[in-house]
């Protein structure tokens, strides 16, 4: 791809994705699918280089975006942003709906090489449309940020960081906070039938006792599996879930009280509520500032759901790559590592030769406007970072500093947790170091001391999590995942923001 313009990049994240999953949403920062729910001006330049972990962007767009935001928000009050808010929700659904109504195993048993091309084409411009809503919320968080900081300051002063530390957690529970709860429901399934309460103290055999003598609960944790398994893939990235695995963790939750728990969660959405109506009245809030409250537990929602449906719509894309990997006799790790119009180029015969094997050492995507390429092989894309000034030189920092979520400072051993294969590896006392985490890291972040992140802001799950356990955080460092390394001693000083490695 020429390039006969001068472009200024910004580095934007850290993520550790595949060229499938990227290729799927490329386009989130172009123009033209902006301009669909932002009136942004149609001139200048949008482009992505992506590479394993390094994301950046043209400079300059995520600013523009941002003020025409707050532009509108500034004419319109709050409603124009709960008007994006259902835009968003709505979006979502209606896309998890149309994929889950078309892409199944048995829709695209038959299909032809003709018809499967139309079908994964049709669900790239689904996938992109949605993919807008990864970029503009995301672009009004620092906004935001003050918005209900000012609320807050005005109302208590020095204490607002606390306070905020329960303001900012949701009402509203997302698909990836659901998984647990189903859990819980499983295991009280479990305990209020003798037969099957024996079968789990046994614990021998279990699954074969259940095929056995209770098919029925089988179906339940199939349809457990087929409602969260994308938890576990997130981004084509991790191990579906198997039935042995959801027995396991019946086998330990139904010593838990889950349906305590259960009714522990419903209390608590009911005690954040509370929390905010009566801030609000103790503090005679006006209508507008009230509004702001809610609004921004909105917004924290919203910034999870938007990553929960983009990983949902991935993971119902599965059946529909299976068959294109099938017909292209490819694997499906193959399939991975080729960008969504090279798969669909394949199955309409073109003869394309990908090296594969080069590209799992090394690859990168470059995006400008409507169109990209791939680049594979650490040569070419050494090249490429050289050539578009990408190259981050980070090899002798030791210290990286960041915003602070929840005050404090510790020190323990570094686990980096790119996905959930990672999970398992953060022992008590260590500091969990992530790109962002999920609601799937729970049980990580309660075993770690403290939580280091490459972005985030003060809305982001790390954030919420921290206030609400009462551990250090520092986010949006943009680069704690590449400085630090598994095992490195770090000290972690959220009064500064700054975490460095000691040992």
């Amino acid at each position: 791809m020429k390039i006969n313009k001068k472009i200024e990049w910004e580095f934007l994240v850290d993520r550790a994705y595949l060229p499938l999953s990227y290729s799927l949403n490329a386009f989130v920062n172009n123009r033209k699918y902006i301009r669909r729910y932002l009136d942004i001006s149609e001139e200048g330049t949008t482009g992505q280089i992506f590479y394993p972990n390094d994301v950046y962007w043209v400079k300059g767009l995520t600013t523009e975006v941002a003020a025409k935001e707050i532009e509108h928000h500034t004419t319109e009050g709050n409603e124009y942003l709960w008007r994006m808010a259902r835009i968003c929700e709505d979006r979502g659904e209606k896309l998890l709906i149309d994929l889950k109504n078309k892409i199944s195993r048995g829709s695209v048993e038959n299909l032809s090489a003709r018809e499967l091309e139309a079908l994964f084409g049709w669900a790239v411009e689904e996938i992109k449309d949605f993919s807008i809503f990864i970029t503009i919320p995301w672009m009004m968080e620092n906004y935001l940020n003050s918005l209900i900081t000012k609320v807050v300051e005005k109302a208590v002063g020095n204490q607002a960081q606390e306070v905020l530390a329960k303001l900012l957690l949701p009402i509203k529970i997302n698909a990836s906070s659901k998984e647990t709860p189903a859990i819980w429901r499983l295991a009280g399934t479990i305990l209020k039938d003798d037969g099957l309460k024996a079968i789990f103290q046994k614990q021998e055999n279990v699954k074969e006792e259940l095929m056995q003598h209770y098919s029925e609960f089988l179906k339940e944790i199939d349809d457990f599996i087929n409602d969260y398994g994308w938890i576990h893939v997130r981004w084509f990235k991790g191990t579906p879930i198997t039935r042995d695995n959801v027995i396991e963790r019946l086998l330990s939750t139904i010593k838990e009280n889950p349906e305590e728990k259960i009714v522990e969660l419903e209390k608590n959405k009911g005690r954040i509520f509370k929390f905010a109506n009566d801030f609000a009245e103790k503090h005679s809030l006006s209508t507008e500032e009230k509004d702001t409250i809610f609004l921004i537990k909105e917004y924290v929602y919203i910034r999870t759901y938007r990553t929960d449906t983009l990983s949902q719509a991935f993971y119902a894309l599965f059946p529909l790559i299976e068959k294109v990997a099938e017909r292209l006799k490819l694997t499906i790790d193959d399939c991975l590592y080729h960008s969504e119009a090279e798969l669909r180029k394949k199955l309409i015969g073109e003869d394309l030769f990908i090296d594969v094997e080069a590209r799992k050492k090394m690859w990168a995507i470059f995006v400008v406007d409507d169109e990209y390429e791939i680049y594979s092989g650490e040569a070419d894309v050494e090249k490429l970072k050289k050539e578009q000034g990408v190259l981050r030189g980070i090899e002798n920092i030791s210290e990286v500093k960041g915003q602070s979520a929840f005050k404090g400072s510790v020190k323990g051993k570094a686990k980096i947790v790119l996905d959930p294969h990672d999970i398992p590896k953060v022992e008590k006392g260590d500091v969990l170091v992530a790109v962002m985490t999920f609601p799937s890291y729970i049980a990580a972040m309660e075993r770690a001391v403290a939580f280091v992140t490459d972005e985030g802001g003060i809305l982001c799950h790390a954030s919420i999590i921290a206030r609400e356990m009462k551990k250090p955080c520092v986010i949006s460092t943009k680069m704690a995942t590449k400085v630090f390394k598994d095992g490195d001693i770090v000290e972690v000083d959220a009064n500064s923001g700054i975490v460095k490695k000691i040992g």
